[in-house]
């Protein structure tokens, strides 16, 4: 521990953001939220299944050739 903290220097700001990043609390994720009182098992996943079809859509004009290019390498 004290070889990390030696290795920032409070006259470059290193020290502030290594604090920043141990004592940030991470953001909750929200509840998944369905319409209605589902109790069974089926229901639930037939909604989250639902769910994940409406937020994953496949992008059929690519903004950004670059990105494309980098994902395209690393498959």
């Amino acid at each position: 521990m004290s070889s990390t903290l030696e290795c920032h220097d409070p006259e470059d700001q290193s020290l502030w953001k290594m604090t920043r990043r141990v004592m940030r609390i991470p953001t909750p994720s929200p509840p998944f939220v369905t319409p209605g009182l589902d109790l069974s098992d089926s229901e639930k996943a037939k909604a989250l299944a639902e769910s994940l079809l409406v937020q994953f859509q496949p992008v059929n004009d690519p903004s950004e050739p670059a990105v494309i290019e980098v994902v395209n390498e690393a498959m």
